[in-house]
């Protein structure tokens, strides 16, 4: 007697007992062995993990002699309207779970150096509606950054990237040329957890917010991020 179960996505999955399988195979004996398949598919009964993605996303920061206040917006425009987020797929499939344990940051100024260094935070927001903003309603590059209650009910993570965490192409913790790279974790625990069911999506968005005063270089500023991600 078959017996009819759901799958992790509710689609209806026949599951045939002992008696079946015997009746199906005929007499079972060491020439004859029991058949067993298993079907590849992205529906894991189970929700186990273990695929790991680095999702990449990035801007290019404006040139501008306007020197940052801590708690600034650091975006792709001096134009609120034009202000668009980073966008990082990080689930296996729309409404996926699983866990962000880090991130890379490379800086990269169009000349010069990249002098004084710079201190902020990544911010990841499930996409639940307009969070963190609608459309053409972000704030500008260089204006304060107010964070509301709704959009600290989605914050996902915040991953702190420090003055003193920098390394430039010679292994040194200076501004001296166009390049810096830093890795930073998820602080103070391990991993953040992200469930975006069931929204639909396979995405966070996010932003980027100053920690303490910058006077940036006046040249166009290319950040890119990339998330470590375990994907359920």
């Amino acid at each position: 007697m078959s017996i009819i179960v759901k799958d992790a996505t509710g689609a209806p999955v026949t599951v045939k007992t002992i008696d079946d399988l015997l009746k199906d195979a005929g007499s079972v004996s060491e020439g004859n062995p029991l058949p067993v398949s298993v079907q590849g598919g992205s529906s894991h009964m189970g929700r186990v993990g273990g695929t790991t993605r680095r999702p990449m996303a990035g801007f290019v920061r404006p040139g501008d002699l306007t020197a940052y206040s801590a708690g600034d917006l650091i975006a792709n425009s001096q134009t609120a309207t034009e202000v668009t987020p980073l966008v990082f797929e990080v689930a296996r499939q729309p409404s996926g779970s699983g866990r962000i344990s880090g991130a890379t940051c490379v800086l990269e100024a169009a000349s010069g150096s990249l002098n004084p260094l710079p201190q902020f935070d990544l911010l990841l927001f499930r996409p639940q509606g307009d969070i963190p903003y609608g459309d053409g309603l972000y704030p500008a590059d260089n204006a304060a950054l107010y964070l509301t209650a709704p959009q600290m009910a989605q914050l996902v993570a915040v991953i702190r990237f420090s003055d003193l965490g920098w390394r430039n192409r010679q292994g040194g913790n200076t501004g001296s040329g166009p390049l810096l790279y830093q890795t930073a974790p998820i602080s103070p625990r391990q991993f953040a957890p992200f469930d975006l069911d069931p929204l639909g999506v396979t995405h966070l968005r996010g932003l980027v917010q100053t920690t303490a005063a910058w006077a940036a270089p006046n040249v166009g500023i290319t950040f890119d991020f990339t998330l470590d991600v375990d994907q359920d």
